[in-house]
């Protein structure tokens, strides 16, 4: 009995400092985090927004007349979450419907199969590469044809984004990787393609 009383606040004690020990480095990791925002706010000349307990931080700025945004959401899977960044630029156009995915084994296969809906660009190299569906498909197949369309979509794609028409913006999406995807070069890389794509669209659509 005198056993069982001792090891039960040794447990208690344990996993007490257990909780510490990860509340301590969360902390730690969201001011890395925002600090690292911080000075890719500065590079980009943008304004960092903080955020909260309840909102993630951002960075909201200007590339060239166009406005963009920064920010993450997480996602619950059960018994974890993944955390997504996002990229979102305004757009205007009348398309209904844009998607824009890198092609993934799976899609690969469909496509061999004849079974995948991604449209024909008419640039084999392209079209093995990256997978674009939208509404109405005429419109979508001019700015397939446009020219300043397929670089940017297949660089944003490379980098592991998903690009989709959302709420008159353009947004780019991808599970998040603190060491990659927070490289100041990158992240202006990314913004580039997504303005450029942006462009693209307005300018065929």
């Amino acid at each position: 009995m005198s056993g069982q009383t001792w090891f039960i606040p040794f447990i208690v004690v344990a996993v007490g400092g257990l909780v510490t020990f990860i509340i301590f480095a969360a902390i730690k990791h969201s001011k890395k985090q925002k600090a690292r925002l911080q000075e890719v706010a500065m590079s980009l000349g943008a304004e960092f927004l903080p955020g909260n307990w309840k909102i993630q931080p951002a960075i909201r700025g200007k590339i060239g007349r166009k406005d963009f945004k920064l920010t993450f959401h997480v996602v619950s899977t059960g018994q974890s979450s993944v955390t997504y960044l996002d990229l979102e630029t305004p757009v205007e156009t009348m398309l209904e419907k844009l998607e824009i995915r890198k092609v993934g084994g799976a899609r690969r296969f469909f496509k061999k199969m004849g079974l995948a809906k991604a449209l024909d660009s008419g640039d084999p190299y392209f079209d093995a590469k990256v997978a674009v569906r939208g509404k109405p498909e005429q419109s979508v197949l001019a700015i397939l044809y446009g020219g300043y369309f397929k670089d940017p979509a297949g660089k944003l794609t490379s980098h592991g984004f998903a690009v989709s028409l959302k709420k008159g913006g353009l947004i780019a999406s991808k599970i998040y990787n603190r060491k990659k995807d927070m490289q100041i070069q990158t992240i202006h890389e990314n913004l580039d393609s997504l303005v450029a794509l942006a462009n693209a669209v307005e300018n065929k659509s």
